[in-house]
């Protein structure tokens, strides 16, 4: 049934930003960024200095959480 797939996959996308919101808001507490900007799809920042970036070193993060279970 579309509908039910439809609903279990909006189910997981908010697992999955939750997720990544309390991991954000967990890396952050040593970090002490005012903003962290989504880059979804690339339609929310147009251009930065990639000096910027914290894509890569958070992603450790969210691997080694998801490794051990946290």
């Amino acid at each position: 049934n579309t509908e039910r797939l439809f609903s279990e996959n909006i189910e997981r996308v908010i697992s999955i930003r939750d997720t990544i919101v309390a991991q954000l808001t967990t890396f952050n507490q040593t970090k002490g960024y005012q903003i962290i900007f989504s880059n979804t799809m690339g339609d929310n920042i147009l251009l930065s200095n990639p000096a910027y970036d914290i894509t890569a070193e958070f992603l450790e993060v969210l691997n080694k959480n998801y490794s051990s279970g946290k």
